[in-house]
């Protein structure tokens, strides 16, 4: 499996990446799937987890 995502509702509960199959760009086609789905996502996001708040801050924009 290369990884999965999860939704309840409009909130983004789980984007998880298989370690072998990350920086390959599978994330963001996750992302870019989903938001086609969607009119209005919602996330949380550990504030220590800076690579997790990168990701998140260029992608999440509607």
């Amino acid at each position: 499996m290369l990884g999965f995502l999860s939704m309840v509702d409009d909130y983004l509960a789980a984007l998880f990446m298989n370690p072998e199959q990350q920086n390959k760009g599978y994330r963001k086609q996750l992302l870019n799937f989903i938001k086609k789905q969607r009119t209005q996502i919602q996330l949380k996001v550990y504030k220590k987890n800076e690579k997790a708040i990168h990701f998140y801050k260029f992608r999440m924009v509607l």
